[in-house]
C-alpha cells in the first residue's frame, strides 16, 4: 500500500523537498508559495487548492494534473 499523497511521492521520487519545489516554481514563474499553504498541499490537508494552483504546481514538477491529484 502507498503512503501519502500523490504530490507527496513525485517529491520523494525526483529527491525534492517541500522548499525545493517553492523555489523552482518562484524560478519559473515569479509567484511565491507560502510555506505553510505547500504543506497543506503536499501532505493533503489542502484538498480545494484551485485549477491555477494545480497547474502551476504540475507544470514545475512536469506532470499532469492527474498525476498531483489524489
Amino acid at each position: 500500500m502507498e503512503k501519502g499523497t500523490k504530490l507527496q511521492q513525485i517529491l520523494e521520487e525526483k529527491k525534492m523537498s517541500q522548499a525545493d519545489l517553492i523555489k523552482l516554481i518562484k524560478d519559473n514563474t515569479g509567484i511565491e508559495f507560502d510555506k505553510g499553504n505547500m504543506s497543506r498541499i503536499v501532505n493533503g490537508v489542502k484538498t480545494n487548492f484551485t485549477i491555477e494552483t494545480a497547474r502551476i504546481i504540475s507544470e514545475a514538477l512536469k506532470v499532469t494534473f492527474d498525476d498531483i491529484i489524489d
